[in-house]
């Protein structure tokens, strides 16, 4: 374990138990930090401060959480928020922030969070899209419907129900339904890569295998998943350590989200200039984004720090920077 780590746990254990569960307590809890790069542990500490000075505070909790999600410490961060939430039981953000850290590994613990949390946030269309979500995992169809419609109803912007709506009627051989709602999605965003994938599937099953080809074309041209505006479920904690700013650049890579992915790589540049994997990626980003002079400066750094790096080389001169 690092000095760093080290003195974190003395810190905190000395004024507070080890909460060794995911389930509420008085205690803060801390994960395994022996691992992880000194500037996260770093972002925790502050975390674990500021909630020191004001344990009181469901806000302070909260942030907490968001650091320890930044941090894929998922049971860590439900205890914070199901902190917060015992602090605020009036509000619908805990509940639902909660349910979205259970919501791959315990899809049916967090229905339950997202129904607590609807009582607080009936208008909210992006509650009722992750209820749908988590009803079609547990099988639950018919709900998971009703779901999907409310949330079309309080967003007509979105693609997301419309197009939740039209995998079930695929789910179930129901065609025609699938495909009207799935061409609503489209017509709602013309790049919801789902929507496509569906009816590609769709049309195939009702011999438009010309549709179908175009639809499964335009999904294989799109990122596979497609972002979702959801304001309350976003962490207000980015990443730190250039671990987990590259696994955050390597997730908006591969949904698209370009000039994010490449902020996140350079940000994970400036906690290990070496890591040339990095590099490689944030320079192909760049190209991609015609910021060729940005590309030809990051290669040429990366240079003087290894001179005899053959991939760094052979990327300057396709670029013409020799």
């Amino acid at each position: 374990m690092s000095t760093r780590a080290k003195a974190l746990l003395v810190l905190v254990l000395g004024a507070c138990s080890r909460q060794t569960s995911d389930g509420p307590g008085d205690g803060i809890p801390i994960p395994d930090l022996a691992r992880v790069d000194p500037d996260v542990v770093q972002a925790v500490e502050l975390a674990v401060e500021e909630l020191k000075g004001d344990p009181d505070s469901p806000e302070a909790w909260g942030r907490l959480g968001a650091r320890y999600m930044a941090h894929e410490f998922e049971r860590e961060a439900r205890a914070c928020f199901r902190r917060a939430e015992e602090l605020e039981p009036g509000s619908g953000v805990w509940p639902y922030r909660l349910g979205w850290s259970l919501f791959d590994e315990r899809p049916e613990e967090a229905l339950g969070c997202f129904e607590r949390a609807r009582e607080k946030l009936e208008d909210y269309a992006p509650l009722h899209e992750a209820m749908g979500t988590a009803l079609v995992r547990l099988g639950r169809s018919a709900e998971a419907r009703d779901a999907y419609r409310r949330a079309s109803e309080l967003d007509e912007t979105s693609a997301h129900a419309e197009t939740g709506l039209g995998q079930i009627a695929l789910s179930s051989s129901d065609f025609e339904t699938a495909r009207v709602h799935l061409e609503a999605a489209l017509a709602r965003d013309p790049k919801h890569a789902e929507a496509h994938l569906a009816l590609a599937q769709v049309y195939l099953a009702l011999g438009r295998t010309e549709d179908a080809e175009h639809h499964a074309q335009r999904s294989r041209q799109l990122p596979p998943t497609t972002q979702r505006t959801d304001w309350l479920a976003i962490s207000s904690a980015a990443p730190a350590g250039f671990r987990s700013r590259t696994q955050a650049g390597l997730r908006l890579e591969r949904s698209g989200r370009l000039p994010q992915a490449a902020e996140q790589f350079r940000q994970a540049l400036e906690s290990n200039p070496s890591y040339e994997f990095v590099r490689l990626r944030l320079v192909g980003i760049l190209v991609e984004l015609d910021q060729r002079d940005e590309a030809l400066t990051v290669l040429r750094a990366g240079l003087e720090l290894d001179p005899s790096s053959r991939e760094l080389a052979l990327e300057l001169r396709k670029l013409g920077g020799e």
